[in-house]
């Protein structure tokens, strides 16, 4: 059985816990909530118009050529494209919209987060965490213009290679952002449901 003095300092410890969870600000966010949906929603379409692409020689679709790292391959996933070319232009395309709208997502998200937990010290980075917002979105256009380069035969040999770098770098900056902001986003669509079932009832 514990002492009342190890009772006193479990209490100490839990008392400014309860004072903290006190502060989270659960609310629902109308913007992030649309937000999110624009992303999965860009995020189908690109898929669904990109479902042509996944050929034997492309088992991955428009990732193949985004992962191509070498010219000799980017010319191998284009000639495997002959016939598809317009397909390939038009998803290249609409992830100029698919890259807006994820991170518009991670914007709102990143802000959703700040606002959410006061006194966090997710706080300390959040300024890092909304620049960071950003950036894979810019990494995705520089890509995004080589790859229409390639496939309009009008982009220098090198260029592959800085493509394969700049690839990873997006990637791994959308997981970590993703993996921050998606259950956010969960959270505030339950808020929503919550909020439509309170609603419904009175």
């Amino acid at each position: 059985m514990q002492s009342p003095c190890h009772q006193r300092q479990g209490l100490c410890c839990f008392i400014p816990r309860l004072a903290y969870l006190s502060q989270v600000k659960l609310y629902f966010n109308k913007t992030f909530f649309i937000a999110g949906l624009l992303a999965i929603l860009m995020y189908l379409v690109m898929a669904i118009q990109g479902a042509a692409l996944k050929t034997a020689a492309t088992p991955c679709g428009i990732l193949n050529l985004e992962f191509a790292g070498k010219y000799n391959r980017v010319e191998e996933v284009v000639k495997a494209w002959r016939y598809l070319n317009n397909t390939a232009l038009w998803n290249t395309l609409i992830d100029f919209g698919f890259l807006a709208a994820y991170t518009f997502f991670f914007a709102r998200g990143t802000q959703y987060l700040s606002t959410c937990l006061p006194g966090s010290s997710l706080l300390k980075y959040q300024p890092l965490l909304q620049k960071t917002a950003f950036l894979p979105g810019l990494f995705d256009v520089v890509e995004n213009g080589f790859m229409l380069g390639w496939l309009l035969n009008i982009v220098p040999a090198y260029s592959p290679e800085l493509v394969y770098v700049l690839v990873w770098i997006k990637f791994i900056l959308a997981a970590i952002l993703f993996l921050v902001c998606f259950p956010a986003w969960i959270f505030n669509t339950y808020q929503f449901f919550k909020k439509k079932m309170i609603d419904h009832v009175y």
